[in-house]
């Protein structure tokens, strides 16, 4: 009887000790992510509704909370251009490497050829909602609620 209560005690412990961590399971993300609503705002002090813009997150691999894959955003043709680029310019599209936070819910981005940052919040597993930010002299930032396809 004392050595069931002293291993149940030592389980408990051990419990308590992940919970204490903040270690949550961590969710899978691999999948393609599009945007179904949002605003922008853009260096050129446009300031809207996603409107005809989409963006679009594409995750390819992931180990235990980290993953990498491609993030495209799609311009709508009379709306301001990436990084100042007049003309076609309106698809950027970016390696991006994350990361899953320990809670499970949180999770964060970055592009791999700029500044760009994107934190994200997990509603459930097919929804995330996101704000992403990049300063600078073309800085933009936005808000989307994507959605798993």
């Amino acid at each position: 009887m004392t050595r069931f209560l002293f291993l149940t005690l030592i389980v408990a412990c051990i419990g308590i000790s992940t919970l204490a961590y903040g270690q949550s399971s961590t969710p899978n993300v691999v999948g393609t992510w599009v945007s179904v609503t949002g605003e922008v705002g853009h260096w050129s002090g446009t300031l809207k509704d996603f409107g005809k813009q989409t963006g679009t997150l594409v995750v390819e691999d992931q180990k235990g909370g980290v993953f990498r894959g491609t993030m495209t955003y799609h311009n709508e043709k009379d709306g301001p251009k990436f990084e100042g680029k007049s003309g076609i310019a309106y698809v950027q599209s970016e390696k991006v490497l994350g990361v899953v936070d320990w809670d499970g819910k949180t999770v964060v981005w970055v592009d791999h050829d700029d500044e760009t940052v994107h934190r994200a919040r997990i509603v459930n597993e097919s929804t995330m909602q996101v704000i992403a930010f990049e300063p600078g002299p073309y800085a933009v930032v936005n808000r989307m609620i994507m959605i798993r396809k």
